[in-house]
Parts: structure tokens; C-alpha cells; sequence
């Protein structure tokens, strides 16, 4: 087991899903992981950076923050899958506060998710989704290893409140170490094998973080949109690297972009984003790029806003060799209740028509929403 205060930093980073910072909490106690036995406690230290960096008013008194940060795990079982990793990721915040000034807190939350990627000293990869849709619980999934424990699952839950447990022994609040802002309590529960996947899941599986209500809803009318996605990498956040243990290499991107729908007069038209990509793949031989023979996941977490300040946030995985989705995961104004689903295209196919002048990597995209009654009058 390292010691974390006499261990130098690791650059290449992975992140707990949602870090708040202490002073941003109400006091109320965060709920204790629902009933499973073998739950695996520990902390994160975190450090908040200024990469990304958001916090912007909304219309209809809502409210907008994303940020980065980075930082370190210390779990109980030194045998733990997350136990002395680095992290590093992103997470997006949708608020409304009671009064000016106020900052987001776990009463007035919305909706939060987060993506994130990290290593072990050996370079074995860790990725984990989060979300947290109140009133449930906040989650997280990890959806992709390397290395030796390549296959392995967990899910569990980050703490808003350091758990009160009797007596206090049994999870201590550890010290800030120099340079970190805080410490995050944190919780998972590891699938009983690699092949066993039908049990362990608490909550909802990660694919689409919990589904879409695309399947169940057979009444509300449909509209169909189709376009392109280009994204560009911003300065800052992005790095790859070709030598994960196990024959893999990924790739990590702050990017932005636009969103074209072929139809002009399409509400999604002309939509700008912003957002982090990650993607792992198997080159056939070391230095190949990333394609779509070779990818094993590429998850996108991307926020879009149009001229009104009206915001579309979604999820966009590929989980190889299921094909690319899209999933709406929340909309505020006139988007608000919006629900849709799509894909995207790697290759760009022939026959669909390709905006010229505008630079970056060009996605043909396909959609289907579910069309709210708000939208509906316009």
C-alpha cells in the first residue's frame, strides 16, 4: 500500500464523478449505499482546475456550471479496484438557486453528470460514468478497465456529507493533504465475477446511464432530425497515449463544435457545444490511429446551447460492437422535457451532405425525439 503524502503525482489522471467542494454543502446527511453486502469505502482528494471552467445564469432562473479536476484514491482494501489510482475528468452542473449569489448545493441541483478516465502506476485504466437525477441517488458506473483487471465492474454512490457512521472509526475523515481542496467519501459495490453482470447492477446500467424513455413511450408524436456534428479540439485537457497495458491506447479531448441540421429551419439548427470525448481503442500495430475498426468504447459528455441560452445535454457512447448512440439526457426552455435518442457515424457515409467551409472532425448524426407539448407551440 502507498502512502499518498510521501508519493509523487501520476500526470496521467482519472476522476470521481462528481466532486463538490465541503463549502458548497448543506447540512444534510448524504444516504448510506443501498443494503449490499461487500461495499468497498474509501475517499478521493481532490483538486479543482480551472480548465473548462463554466458558472453562467440561464433563462428561466436556472443555472449553468462545469468544471475540471483531478486528484487521488485511497479505498479501505488495498486489493480495491479503485485503490491508489489517480483521476482526472469533468463534470457538468445544472442548478437553480433560491437567490442571487447562490452556488449550486444538493438541494438545488437539477441534474449533474460527469466522465472520467485515470490509471494505476502501471498504467491500468480505469473509466467511470456518473449521474445524479435528483431525487435519486448519485451514481456512479465504471464501464471500461485494462490491464489486470481488465472486465472487472463495480457501480456505488460519492457522498455529499461525510458519512455519519457510529462509531466514527469505522470511515475517519482523513486530513487535507497540502495542495487538495477536499476529500470525498465514496462507496462501490464490485460485481461478484467479470461474466456476472445480471446482479450487480443497483441502480440502472450505464448504457445511456439509466435508458431513455424512447421504448416505453408510444403516444407522444415523433420528429426525426438529422445533420452534422463538428468538434475541434480546445487548448488544454487533452492528452493520448499508445501504450496501455493489455495492447490498447486512448485518446482524451476538450472539444467544442457546432451541430448542423440538414433542414434550416430545424429548432436544433446551428446549436453550439462544448464537451469532453474519450476514446479507447486496439491498434493492430502500435502508433495506428483511432477508427472505427479499431475503437472499444468513445464516450462523449457535451453540452449545447443555442441563441436564447436554451440548453440540450448529452450522452454519446459507443460500446463496441453495439453501434454509436446518442441519448437526450435533459433539456432546459424550450427544450425542457425533450426526450431523444440517435447515432452518429464514424465514417462519414456517402450520399448525406456535408457542410463545406467549416473545420473540424465532421459526424453525420441521426436523431429521433420525442417532441414535448412546449415545443409543440411554437
Amino acid at each position: 500500500m502507498h502512502s499518498f503524502l510521501s508519493r509523487s503525482p501520476i500526470k496521467i489522471l482519472l476522476l470521481p464523478c462528481f466532486a463538490i467542494s465541503l463549502a458548497a454543502q448543506t447540512p444534510k446527511e448524504s444516504p448510506s449505499f443501498p443494503h449490499k453486502e461487500n461495499v468497498d469505502k474509501g475517499h478521493v482528494f481532490v483538486r479543482e482546475l480551472p480548465d473548462m471552467r463554466v458558472d453562467t445564469p440561464l433563462p428561466d432562473g436556472h443555472s449553468y456550471n462545469r468544471h475540471s479536476y483531478e486528484g487521488y484514491y485511497v479505498f479501505n482494501d488495498p486489493e480495491s479496484l479503485l485503490h491508489d489510482r489517480t483521476f482526472y475528468g469533468v463534470t457538468a452542473v445544472l442548478y437553480k438557486p433560491q437567490h442571487d449569489g447562490q452556488r449550486y448545493n444538493k438541494g438545488n441541483i437539477l441534474y449533474q453528470y460527469s466522465l472520467s478516465q485515470g490509471n494505476d502506476e502501471e498504467g491500468n485504466q480505469i473509466w467511470m460514468l456518473g449521474e445524479f437525477n435528483p431525487p435519486g441517488l448519485p451514481m456512479q458506473w465504471i464501464v471500461a478497465t485494462t490491464g489486470k483487471r481488465q472486465g472487472e465492474n463495480a457501480e456505488g454512490m460519492w457522498h455529499w456529507f461525510w458519512p455519519k457512521l457510529q462509531p466514527q472509526s469505522l470511515w475517519p475523515l482523513p486530513e487535507k493533504p497540502e495542495g487538495y481542496d477536499y476529500p470525498n467519501a465514496e462507496e462501490f459495490y464490485y460485481a461478484p465475477s467479470p461474466e456476472d453482470n445480471s446482479i450487480y447492477w443497483i441502480d440502472t446500467p450505464p448504457v445511456g446511464l439509466g435508458g431513455n424513455a424512447m421504448d416505453r413511450d408510444t403516444t407522444t408524436p415523433r420528429i426525426d432530425e438529422r445533420g452534422v456534428t463538428f468538434y475541434r479540439k480546445q487548448p488544454g485537457l487533452n492528452q493520448s497515449k499508445d501504450d496501455i497495458p493489455g495492447g490498447y491506447a486512448f485518446e482524451q479531448d476538450s472539444i467544442y463544435g457546432v451541430y448542423l441540421s440538414e433542414n434550416p429551419f430545424s429548432i436544433f439548427h446551428n446549436r453550439d457545444f462544448t464537451g469532453l470525448r474519450l476514446a479507447l481503442y486496439k491498434p493492430k500495430n502500435k502508433g495506428d490511429a483511432f477508427s472505427a475498426e479499431n475503437v472499444v468504447r468513445e464516450f462523449f459528455m457535451i453540452q449545447t446551447s443555442d441563441h436564447d441560452g436554451d440548453h440540450l445535454w448529452l450522452w454519446g457512447e459507443r460500446i463496441a460492437p453495439s453501434p454509436p448512440k446518442w441519448i437526450v439526457k435533459k433539456g432546459t426552455g424550450k427544450f425542457e422535457g425533450l426526450i431523444g435518442e440517435g447515432t452518429w457515424h464514424e465514417e462519414f457515409p456517402e450520399g448525406r451532405h456535408r457542410p463545406q467551409g467549416i473545420r473540424g472532425i465532421a459526424l453525420a448524426t441521426d436523431f429521433q425525439f420525442l417532441v414535448p407539448s412546449n415545443y409543440l407551440k411554437q
